[in-house]
C-alpha cells in the first residue's frame, strides 16, 4: 500500500477543524482580504481569541493595535514590501511576550506571506518532520522552518494557506489528547473512516460519520425531551421537533415573535431568549422593555444574564438576545450530558419564574 500524500493528508483532517459557528466566513474572509473595514481589527482579533475576546489583557491588546499609528503602519505594510524583521520587530511592540499573538499580526498585514502560528501546528510541523511530539514552542527559528515547510506543501499541491493550516491545526489537536479525540470521534477511533484500496480516504464513510455525529445529537436531545417531559419543563417535551441542525431547539417564548432557545455545542451550553419580529425597531423596543426589570428578573433568576443587543464585533444586532451560558460542556462528549441536561431544565425553570410577570405587562401591550 503507497503512502498518502500530504494533499490527501492535509485534505482529510481539515474535516475534522470545529467551525460549528462559521467564524470564517463570518469574521475571517471579509477582513483579512480587505483592511479598507474600519472593523477590521476588532473582527480578526475577535476571530482569533474567540471566548478569550473580552478579557481585560486582549482588550489591551486590541487597543493598542487599533491607535492611530499603528494602524495606519498595519495597513501601510499591507501595501508595501515590509521585510520579516520590520514585520517581526514592529508586531513586538505590541505583543511584548512569545510568539503566536506576533506572528498572527504579522499574518494580518501580510496573510499570503505569513502563515497563522500556533501550538498545535507546531505540533503537528514537529510530528510530521521528526516523528516527535514538542513540549512548547521554542523560536522565531522554529516559526521559519514551519513557514518553508507550508510553502512546500502550498506549491506543490495548491492548496491555500489557510486550508493547510486548518488540516495541521486538527491534526495537531488530535496529537495533544488522542484519547479525547476518540471519545468525541469514536466513529474515527473505530476505523469507520478509513482508506479504499487506492489508499484514498472513503466518501461513504465519511458521509456515515457526519450522519452518526448527527445522529449523537439527536440522541442527546430525546434524552433531554424525555426528562423535560418527567420533570414537567414548562416549554419542552417529548412531542418537541428535533430540527435537521440539532445544535439547537427552539419554542414559542409564550409572547409573539420571541422564542427560548436551547443550543448545544462543542465549547458550550447556552439559554437564549431570541427576539426576532422582523421589524429591527419592534425588537429594540421590547429589547428595551425587558430590559427596565433587569434588576428584577436577575434576581428572582438568581444569577446575572448576558443582554445583548451588540454582536461581538461591535455593531447594533437586528435580532436581540438575552442569554445564559455554561462554559466548558461539549455536546460530543457523553460524559457531559447530564450536566448540559440539568442546565437546561433548571435554567428553563428560572427563566419561566422569572420573567413572568414582565411577559404578562407585556402581552397587555402588544
Amino acid at each position: 500500500m503507497s503512502k498518502p500524500n500530504l494533499k490527501q493528508f492535509i485534505n482529510f483532517w481539515n474535516l475534522f477543524y470545529n467551525d460549528s459557528n462559521s467564524l470564517d466566513d463570518k469574521m475571517y474572509y471579509p477582513y483579512i482580504n480587505d483592511l479598507s473595514k474600519n472593523d477590521f481589527l476588532d473582527n480578526l482579533w475577535s476571530w482569533k481569541m474567540q471566548v478569550h475576546f473580552k478579557s481585560k489583557s486582549n482588550q489591551n491588546k486590541l487597543r493598542k493595535m487599533k491607535e492611530d499609528e499603528n494602524k495606519r503602519i498595519i495597513i501601510n505594510f499591507r501595501d508595501g514590501k515590509p521585510s520579516f524583521d520590520e514585520l517581526f520587530n514592529f508586531s513586538g511592540k505590541i505583543f511584548k511576550n512569545g510568539i503566536i499573538y506576533r506572528i498572527f499580526l504579522m499574518h494580518i498585514c501580510r496573510p499570503t506571506e505569513y502563515p497563522i502560528f500556533d501550538q498545535h501546528v507546531f505540533r503537528a510541523f514537529i510530528f510530521l518532520t521528526t516523528k516527535n511530539i514538542p513540549k512548547e514552542l521554542q523560536t522565531i527559528e522554529d516559526y521559519k522552518d514551519y513557514r518553508d515547510f507550508v510553502f512546500k506543501i502550498h506549491e506543490q499541491y495548491k492548496i491555500s494557506l489557510r486550508n493547510i493550516d486548518k488540516g495541521l491545526m486538527a491534526f495537531g489537536q488530535f496529537l495533544a489528547d488522542p484519547q479525547k479525540f476518540f471519545k468525541i470521534n469514536d466513529l474515527y477511533s473505530k476505523n469507520l473512516i478509513c482508506k479504499n484500496k487506492k489508499n484514498k480516504v472513503n466518501s461513504k464513510n465519511l458521509k456515515k460519520y457526519k450522519k452518526v455525529i448527527q445522529n449523537k445529537k439527536q440522541i442527546f436531545w430525546k434524552q433531554f425531551l424525555k426528562r423535560a417531559h418527567s420533570e414537567k419543563s414548562p416549554y419542552f417535551n417529548e412531542s418537541h421537533n428535533i430540527n435537521n441542525r440539532p445544535d439547537f431547539i427552539c419554542e414559542k417564548f409564550g409572547v409573539h415573535n420571541i422564542s427560548i432557545c436551547l443550543i448545544a455545542t462543542q465549547n458550550n451550553a447556552r439559554i437564549e431568549i431570541f427576539i426576532n419580529s422582523g421589524n429591527e425597531e419592534k425588537n429594540k423596543e421590547i429589547f428595551t422593555f425587558f430590559k427596565k426589570y433587569k434588576d428584577k428578573i436577575e434576581g428572582i433568576f438568581g444569577d446575572k444574564l448576558r443582554w445583548r443587543d451588540h454582536g461581538i464585533n461591535g455593531k447594533i444586532m437586528k435580532s436581540r438576545i438575552i442569554d445564559y451560558e455554561y462554559s466548558g460542556v461539549n455536546i460530543d462528549d457523553k460524559d457531559d450530558w447530564d450536566k448540559i441536561i440539568n442546565f437546561f431544565l433548571d435554567g428553563v425553570k428560572k427563566i419561566d419564574k422569572s420573567f413572568s410577570k414582565p411577559k404578562e405587562k407585556l402581552s397587555e401591550m402588544l
